[in-house]
C-alpha cells in the first residue's frame, strides 16, 4: 500500500528579506476567516487554532489505514498535491499572517472533515476528489523568484486563493457537521457541484496570475471576475433552490396556510395571562427542555377546557423561544375536516421542517421528487424522518386527535412514536398530544406522562377568572354607557363568582353564558341568565335551541336551522356573503335579488353556537356542537337527508340563474350590475361543490327524487331546461358528456345518477371538465382556460373575467362608486381562486395574482430546467424523464479533462473544435488549466493519449493548429 507522506523544503533567507504586508490582502484573508469561524462551533473554532500541518498529514495516514483495514482503500494518493502545495504556501503566507490566528485555517478544517467522513465510503470519495481537482488548479509556488513573493500584487492573489480555499472549507464542513448528515450528503453535494466549479475556476484563474506573475491590473480585473462569479454562483444556488422548493411544495400538495391560521385564530382567544401555567407545569417544563425525560406528554381535558387553545399558546412560547423546533397540526374537524387524514399532518408536519430549514429543499427534491416517488403514506413518513433527523431538539404538537376514529388515532400516534424513537445520541425530539380522555387513548397513552386539566383546578379557575372578570367588565360597561345609569359593582363581582364556580372547568361554558350575557337588557335577566343555565355542555346547546324555539318566531327559527345545517355540512369553511345566499335560497323563495336578499346577516341568531372564523368564515364555535346537532339529540337537531337537500336545491337554483353569465343577449353592464349586487355570491362554492351534494344526496337517497313534484326536482328539471337551451343557442361550444371519465369512483358515483339522463349528462361534462384541466396543467405546454370551451367552463371564466375588471376599475359607468366600493370591500379578498380542481383554494381564493400564482406552483410541473434564461425554467416537465431528455439535448455541460503535468507547465492549451450542435456556444474557459472536451469527443482525448504534447508545444509551427489521426485542433494562447 502506498502511503501518504511529508515533503520538507529548506526556507531561502532572502525570501521575506523587507518584505511589507499588503493591507488589502490582510482585510481579503481577515474577510475570509470571519466567515468561515461564524460557522464553526466553539469546540471546533478551539481545534482549529491549535492544528499543525503536520497533524493533518497524521489524520490523512490515520484515515487511509482505517479504509484499509475496512477493505474500503480508496486512493488517498490524491490528496498529497495538495498537502505538498500547503507546505509551500504556509512559507509564502508567514508575511501576511504574522501576528495573526489565520494561517493555520487553511488546513485544520481537513483535518476534522476527513476524520468525521472516515467511516462514510460516499462522502470520503467526493472529499478526496474534491481536494485533487483543487490541487490540480493550484499556482506553481516552487517556481516562484524570491523578490516575486514580496510584491503586494502577488500577495492579493495569494490572499484570494486563501478565501476560495476556506470558502469550500466553510461548505464542507456545514455538509459533515449537519445533524444526520450522511442521510443527505450525496444529494446536497450534488446541489454544491456548480458553486464548487466556480471555486475551481477561480482558484484556477490566480494561479494562471501567478504563474505569469501578472501585474496589478491583471490581478484588479481577476478580483472583479471572482465577486462577479462567485454572486452568480450563489444566485444560481437559490435560483435552484427556488425551483426545488416549488417542486417539493407540489409534490407534499399543501401550502400549510389553514394551520398557521388556525393557530393564529387560536391564540388569539387566549386571554393575557390564562395560559402561562401550563408552561411552568413540572411536566412541561421536563418536556421542553432537551433531556431525555418526558419523550410523549399528553394533555386531556373534558370538551371545551381550553386544550387547544393552550397548545396554540405552548406553540407560540417555543417559536420565540427558539429553544426547539416546533412543528404542529390542529385536527379540527369542524372547521378543517376535510383535510383531516395521516397524509395531511404528515404532509403539513414536512412543510413546516422545510421551512425551518430551506437547504433540506434540495434534500427533499434529490431523495424523492428526481426520482418520481410518489408521495404515498410511507415515502412521506420516511421524508419526515429524514427531515427530523437534521435537527437536533424537534417538539411535534397534535391537538384534537379525539377528533379522528381510535384506528386513525392509533396509527398516527404509532408513526409519530416511531420518528421520535429513532435519533442520534444528544438529539431530543418529543410529542405532545392534546385530546378528550377515551377509552382508546387511555390505553395508548397509559403509563406515559399526562397533564389532565381536571386535576389543575386551581390553574384553570384561576385563568377563567381572569377571563370572565375581563369579558364581565366589558358588558357591564356597555349597559353603563348605553343607559346612562350606575350599577351595582356588588352584581358584577357576585355574577363573575358564579361563572367560574358553575364553569367547571370548561372555558367553553363560560363562552357561551357570555353570548347569552351580551343579550341581556337588564340586572334581572343578567342574574338569571348564569343562574339557570345548565352546567353540561349538551345540556347547555339544547337550553340555547330551545331558547330559539321560544323567542323566534317559526320562519326565523327554520332560518336558524338553515345555517347550523350549512355551517355543518359545508364542504369547507363558509364565507359570511356565501352563508347569507345559501341561506336565502330555500323551497319557499327561489330568488335572491333586491328584494329578497337580507340587509342584515342572517347568521347572529345562531350565535353562541357559531363565530366568525378566519378570511371572513362562519365556523361552529367548537367541535362538541356539531356532535350535539347530528348525534345527541333523538331524532338528531339536523337531518343528513334534510340538510345536504336544503343546501343542493339553494345551489341549483343559483346555477339556473348562473347560467345568464353565458347568455348573449345579457350586456356586461348587467353582470357587473349582478356582481355588485353580489347576486352572484354563491358562484366559487358551486362550481367547486354542487355536484359533490349532488353526490352525497343521492347516495343518502337512492331515488334521487322520489316526489318528481318536490321544489328539488323541479329545480333539478329547471336546471336541465335551461342547460339544453343554452347550449343549442351556442353550437360552437365543446360537447364533453360523450367522453369517459379516468377515474372509476366518480364513474360509480355517476351511476346513481342514471335514471336522470340529461342531469347525468351535465354531471359528466362538468367532470371532465375539471379533470382535464388539471391534465393540462401537469402537462408540458400547461393549462389554457380559455381553450376549454365547455358550457361549465365559459361560465366561470365570464365571471372571473367580470369580477376582475370591476377590482382594477375605479370608476363604472352605469354603477355608483359606493357600490363598486362594497364589492370591492367583501369581494377582493378571495377574487383569484385556483383553478386547479380539488384544491381547498379552488374556492376559496386569495386577494391577488401574485398570491395566487405563487399558490398554483404547487400545483405545476415538479421539474423545471435550472437554466433560468430557458423557458422551461417556467413551463417545467410533469416527469424527471423528460426534463433530463431536455437536458441532454440543450444544456449539456461540457466535461472538463485536466491534462497532464507536462502540458499545465506550458502557455497554450487545446480545446476541441467539435462543439455541440443543439447547444449555443460557450464562453472561453477563464483560464488555461485544463483541456476541454465534449461529450461526444471522448475519443480524441483518447486518441491523445500517446500524444507528444511537449514536443508538439516547442514547434515553431506559426499556423496555431495541427492534424492528428484526421482529427483538426487549434491551439489558443492562454489569455
Amino acid at each position: 500500500m502506498s502511503s501518504l507522506h511529508v515533503l520538507t523544503q529548506p526556507e531561502s533567507p532572502a525570501r521575506h528579506l523587507r518584505a511589507v504586508p499588503s493591507q488589502q490582502a490582510r482585510l481579503s484573508i481577515k474577510e475570509a476567516f470571519d466567515r468561515l469561524q461564524k460557522s464553526v462551533t466553539k469546540e471546533d473554532e478551539r481545534e482549529f487554532f491549535s492544528t499543525e500541518l503536520e497533524d493533518v498529514f497524521a489524520t490523512a495516514r490515520d484515515v487511509e489505514r482505517q479504509l484499509a483495514a475496512r477493505g474500503e482503500l480508496r486512493n488517498m494518493r490524491r490528496i498529497q498535491p495538495f498537502f505538498d502545495w500547503l507546505l509551500q504556501y504556509s512559507k509564502e503566507m508567514e508575511i501576511l499572517c504574522n501576528g495573526t490566528p489565520y494561517l493555520p485555517w487553511v488546513w485544520a478544517p481537513i483535518r476534522l472533515i476527513l476524520h468525521l467522513a472516515s467511516d462514510f465510503t460516499n462522502a470520503i470519495e467526493k472529499l478526496i476528489k474534491a481536494y485533487g481537482q483543487i490541487a490540480d488548479c493550484l499556482p506553481r509556488l516552487d517556481r516562484l523568484k524570491a523578490t516575486f513573493s514580496a510584491n503586494q500584487d502577488f500577495q492579493q492573489v495569494l490572499a484570494a486563493v486563501y478565501a476560495d480555499i476556506l470558502l469550500f472549507h466553510e461548505r464542507a464542513y456545514k455538509f459533515v457537521r449537519r445533524k444526520g448528515w450522511k442521510l443527505f450528503f450525496c444529494s446536497s453535494w450534488t446541489v454544491f457541484q456548480s458553486h464548487f466549479q466556480t471555486i475551481l475556476d477561480s482558484i484556477a484563474r490566480h494561479a494562471d496570475l501567478i504563474d505569469r506573475e501578472a501585474m496589478a491590473l491583471h490581478i484588479s480585473e481577476a478580483r472583479l471576475w471572482r465577486q462577479s462569479a462567485m454572486d452568480r454562483a450563489l444566485r444560481l444556488e437559490q435560483e435552484n433552490l427556488i425551483a426545488h422548493s416549488q417542486a417539493v411544495m407540489s409534490w407534499l400538495k399543501t401550502s400549510d396556510v389553514l394551520q398557521q391560521d388556525e393557530l393564529d385564530n387560536q391564540f388569539e382567544k387566549g386571554s393575557p395571562g390564562t395560559c402561562e401555567w401550563v408552561i411552568r407545569h413540572s411536566q412541561m417544563k421536563k418536556w421542553i427542555q432537551p433531556s431525555q425525560e418526558t419523550e410523549i406528554l399528553w394533555l386531556k381535558g373534558k370538551p371545551g377546557s381550553g386544550k387547544t387553545v393552550l397548545c396554540a399558546n405552548t406553540i407560540r412560547f417555543l417559536k420565540i423561544g427558539g429553544s426547539a423546533t416546533v412543528i404542529y397540526y390542529f385536527c379540527n374537524n369542524y372547521r378543517m375536516g376535510y383535510l383531516n387524514g395521516l397524509a395531511s399532518v404528515l404532509q403539513s408536519l414536512c412543510s413546516q421542517l422545510l421551512e425551518a430549514e430551506k437547504a433540506l429543499y434540495s434534500i427533499a427534491y434529490e431523495q424523492y421528487i428526481s426520482k418520481e416517488k410518489s408521495s404515498s403514506i410511507q415515502n412521506l413518513s420516511l421524508l419526515l424522518h429524514t427531515l427530523i433527523s437534521t435537527f437536533d431538539n424537534v417538539r411535534i404538537i397534535i391537538d384534537g386527535l379525539d377528533e379522528w376514529d381510535s384506528s386513525h388515532a392509533q396509527r398516527m400516534v404509532k408513526e409519530l412514536r416511531l420518528i421520535i424513537s429513532k435519533k442520534e445520541k444528544n438529539t431530543f425530539h418529543k410529542l405532545l398530544i392534546s385530546s378528550r380522555e377515551l377509552p382508546h387513548l387511555n390505553r395508548t397513552f397509559a403509563m406515559k406522562p399526562v397533564i389532565s386539566l381536571s386535576d389543575e383546578r386551581e390553574a384553570i379557575d384561576s385563568a377563567i377568572r381572569s377571563f370572565a372578570d375581563s369579558s364581565v367588565s366589558e358588558i357591564f360597561k356597555t349597559l353603563k354607557d348605553d343607559s346612562n345609569t350606575a350599577l351595582d359593582d356588588r352584581v358584577q363581582h357576585d355574577i363573575q363568582s358564579d361563572l367560574v364556580r358553575k364553569a367547571d372547568g370548561m372555558f367553553l361554558w363560560v363562552r357561551l353564558v357570555l353570548g347569552i350575557l351580551e343579550r341581556a337588557d337588564s340586572l334581572h335577566s343578567l342574574k338569571l341568565a348564569v343562574a339557570s343555565f345548565p352546567r353540561e355542555l349538551g345540556d347547555v346547546y339544547g337550553r340555547i335551541l330551545e331558547d330559539m324555539r321560544s323567542c323566534l318566531a317559526p320562519a326565523e327559527y327554520e332560518k336558524a336551522l338553515r345555517v347550523l345545517a350549512w355551517i355543518t355540512f359545508a364542504k369547507r369553511p363558509l364565507r359570511t356573503y356565501e352563508l347569507q345566499h345559501g341561506v336565502t335560497l330555500h323551497a319557499g323563495n327561489t330568488r335572491f335579488d333586491h328584494e329578497t336578499r337580507p340587509l342584515r346577516n342572517v347568521y347572529d341568531i345562531c350565535r353562541p353556537l357559531i363565530e366568525n372564523g378566519p378570511h371572513q368564515t362562519v365556523v361552529l364555535i367548537h367541535s362538541s356542537v356539531k356532535e350535539f346537532l347530528l348525534e345527541v339529540m333523538n331524532p338528531p337537531v339536523l337531518n343528513a337527508i334534510t340538510a345536504q337537500g336544503l343546501i343542493l336545491f339553494s345551489c341549483t337554483v343559483y346555477l339556473v340563474k348562473g347560467y345568464d353569465l353565458v347568455d348573449p343577449a345579457v350586456p356586461d353592464l348587467i353582470h357587473m350590475q349582478n356582481l355588485t349586487e353580489r347576486f352572484h355570491s354563491l358562484h366559487h362554492y358551486c362550481r367547486a361543490f354542487w355536484h359533490e351534494h349532488l353526490f352525497d344526496y343521492a347516495t343518502l337517497t337512492p331515488d334521487l327524487v322520489q316526489d318528481r313534484s318536490s321544489t328539488l326536482a323541479l329545480q333539478l328539471r329547471l336546471l336541465c331546461d335551461v342547460h339544453r337551451r343554452v347550449s343549442e343557442a351556442q353550437p360552437f361550444l365543446e360537447q364533453l358528456s360523450d367522453r369517459s371519465l379516468t377515474n372509476d369512483k366518480l364513474e360509480q358515483k355517476l351511476a346513481l345518477l342514471a335514471d336522470m339522463h340529461y342531469l347525468h349528462r351535465i354531471v359528466r361534462e362538468v367532470l371532465i371538465s375539471r379533470e382535464r384541466s388539471n391534465e393540462q396543467r401537469l402537462s408540458v405546454q400547461g393549462a389554457n382556460p380559455a381553450e376549454d370551451l365547455s358550457l361549465y367552463n365559459r361560465m366561470h371564466l365570464k365571471y372571473e373575467d367580470v369580477a376582475h375588471n370591476l377590482l382594477r376599475a375605479d370608476l363604472v359607468d352605469g354603477l355608483s362608486p359606493e357600490s363598486l366600493k362594497v364589492f370591492k370591500d367583501c369581494f377582493a379578498p378571495s377574487a383569484f381562486v385556483c383553478s386547479y380542481s380539488g384544491c381547498n383554494n379552488a374556492s376559496m381564493g386569495f386577494g391577488s395574482q401574485q398570491e395566487l400564482s405563487k399558490h398554483e406552483i404547487v400545483h405545476g410541473p415538479r421539474f423545471r430546467c435550472q437554466n433560468v434564461s430557458c423557458d422551461y425554467s417556467v413551463i417545467g416537465f410533469s416527469t424527471a424523464h423528460a426534463l433530463k431528455q431536455h437536458n441532454r439535448k440543450y444544456h449539456a455541460p461540457q466535461d472538463k479533462i485536466f491534462v497532464p503535468e507536462s502540458l499545465r507547465q506550458h502557455d497554450e492549451f487545446v480545446e476541441s473544435t467539435n462543439a455541440q450542435q443543439s447547444a449555443p456556444a460557450a464562453a472561453a474557459p477563464p483560464t488555461a488549466r485544463y483541456t476541454t472536451f465534449a461529450n461526444s469527443d471522448l475519443a480524441i482525448f483518447d486518441a491523445l493519449k500517446n500524444f507528444d504534447f511537449d514536443s508538439f508545444l516547442h514547434t515553431d509551427d506559426p499556423s496555431g493548429a495541427f492534424t492528428f489521426d484526421n482529427m483538426n485542433f487549434n491551439v489558443f494562447p492562454k489569455r
